[in-house]
Parts: C-alpha cells; structure tokens; sequence
C-alpha cells in the first residue's frame, strides 16, 4: 500500500486547473463528472510530477457554492523558491509569509493561497 493522490475541493474548478498549471506547471491528465455520496462532482486529475509520484486532484461538488479553506495545506517541494512565489503571486495567488531559511531542518519555506484561499506550502531543500 502506497498514499497515491490528495483531492483539493474547489468552487471554480477550470479557474483553479488554470491557476495549479501556471503557477506550478502541473499538466492535466484526465477529467472525471460522477458522484460521490450521491453528491454530482467534476474533477481534475494533474500528471504525477515525478516517477511513483503522487497525484493532486481537484474536485468540484455541483451542490456547493464554494470550499471551506484551511483544512488541507498543499505542500510542493521546489528547487528555486524565490521563483515559484512570483510565479504563484503572478498566476492570481497571495503570498502570505516571505521565504524563510530553517537551517535546522536543511529548508527554506513560504507560505501562500490560491485564489480560493487555500493553503500552499512551499519548501527548498538547502
């Protein structure tokens, strides 16, 4: 057994699949319309990043009007984290927290939101 993917719950799905791809240049894979719970939904699946990588998915349940937010952070380990933030920031997300070097723990985090106001974590190996 393996953790094989995370589903983000979104209120606009085609804007969220647009903001995920710029700003972290995740690439469609497929789209789902079904049910869960007998609750309608759409999603989106994104290519893994990387060999036996996971897989981040957004969901959209048709009856709801919007997400709650703060409950998932969705963590991305970058090689440059200085330019992904400005690639987020230039996509339609916020930057909340400047990198920040964790020398302890051999990292560089920041912390953002996608336009929904989820939370993005970034982290730099150093």
């Amino acid at each position: 057994m393996h953790f094989g993917f995370t589903k983000l719950v979104v209120h606009d799905l085609e804007a969220a699949v647009a903001f995920y791809s710029a700003a972290f240049g995740l690439v469609e894979d497929y789209r789902v319309a079904s049910q869960i719970a007998g609750r309608a939904i759409d999603q989106v699946a994104f290519e893994a990043t990387g060999p036996d990588g996971n897989v981040l998915v957004l969901l959209r349940y048709a009856d709801t009007t919007g997400p709650v937010t703060g409950e998932v952070i969705v963590g991305f380990q970058v090689a440059d984290i200085d330019a992904v933030c400005a690639r987020v920031v230039a996509a339609g997300g916020v930057l909340h927290s400047e990198p920040q070097t964790m020398r302890r723990y051999g990292v560089a985090t920041a912390f953002l939101t996608d336009p929904e106001g989820h939370m993005i974590e970034l982290v730099q190996q150093i």
